[in-house]
Order: C-alpha cells, then sequence, then structure tokens
C-alpha cells in the first residue's frame, strides 16, 4: 500500500515554518557578527575595497597551500599568523610598531616565546620562495617567524630568520 501524500507543498519537502524562521534568525546572528568585526576594521583602514580585496587575496592563497605538502604546510601556518596579526593589530588600535611571535602552538604573543613556531621545510632547498600573504618570502628549516606591525602604513611585515 503506497502512503497518502500530504496535502501541504512544505510538509513535502520537508519544511516548516519554525525550521525557515530558526535558519533566518542564524543568518541575521552570523551577519551581525560580521559587521560587529568589520565595523572597526573598516574604521580603521578606511577603506571597504582594500579590506575585501585584502580578504579575497587571503581566502585565495589558503586555498592554494592547502594541497602542498611540507613547504607549504609552513607557509599556511605563517599565513595563519600573519592574519592574527593583522586582525589583533586593527582591533588593538594599535599607535606604535608592534612585533609579534609566532609560537609553536600556532599562537601569537609580542615576547619573544621560549616555544617559537620553527619552520620544517626549506624553501630554497625546494629552489622556490614562496607567496605568502602577497610577500615573497624564502626560509631554512628551523627558522623563526615573525611580524612587524607598522603604524605609519597599518601594515604588517612577515619577517622570517
Amino acid at each position: 500500500m503506497i502512503p497518502p501524500v500530504p496535502s501541504n507543498p512544505r510538509a513535502r519537502a520537508g519544511f516548516s515554518a519554525r525550521g525557515v524562521l530558526t535558519a533566518i534568525a542564524v543568518l541575521a546572528l552570523l551577519l551581525a557578527a560580521v559587521v560587529a568585526f568589520l565595523v572597526p576594521v573598516v574604521a580603521k583602514t578606511g577603506n571597504v575595497g582594500d579590506l575585501v580585496q585584502n580578504l579575497r587575496l587571503l581566502q585565495g592563497e589558503a586555498t592554494q597551500l592547502a594541497t602542498g605538502g611540507p613547504v607549504q604546510m609552513d607557509a599556511m601556518n605563517i599565513n595563519s599568523g600573519y592574519s592574527l596579526a593583522t586582525a589583533s593589530a586593527l582591533t588593538d588600535n594599535l599607535a606604535e610598531d608592534t612585533t609579534y611571535y609566532l609560537s609553536a602552538d600556532l599562537t601569537l604573543v609580542t615576547a619573544p616565546p621560549s616555544s617559537p613556531y620553527l619552520t620544517r621545510s626549506s624553501t630554497v632547498a625546494a629552489g622556490s620562495p614562496q607567496t605568502v600573504a602577497s610577500q615573497q618570502l624564502s626560509w631554512e628549516s628551523g627558522q623563526t617567524v615573525s611580524y612587524l606591525y607598522s603604524a605609519d602604513t597599518g601594515k604588517v611585515t612577515i619577517q622570517v630568520g
């Protein structure tokens, strides 16, 4: 025997008014969180276009780096630290130059860590520098990573070595 088909087309598709309202509420909260993060960033940089372009570059680089070996893994970790340093500098509204250091657990600190992140590969041995956060970098195995935020330019420069 074939079961009867519900007369409500939304019920057949698995939608309910409560489910739709919940989905809308979740999307509204996500949008509010994104806006709450971007408002101080845009206020600091003053240019939404630059912010969007930088976010797209980081997204593209992260996708590209995720498909490689040890050199790309180092590049991904360095890129992750760069993102953290940039976000920290913008949200802390820094008025002076600041150096951030990448720890072994991939967190950032403002003083040289007792357990720093050390690169596990060599771009020199691989014969090709890596582009990380739009910066050309080369490194040897066992080098530390730091990030210098310039208050004058509002930019973060990656330093390996």
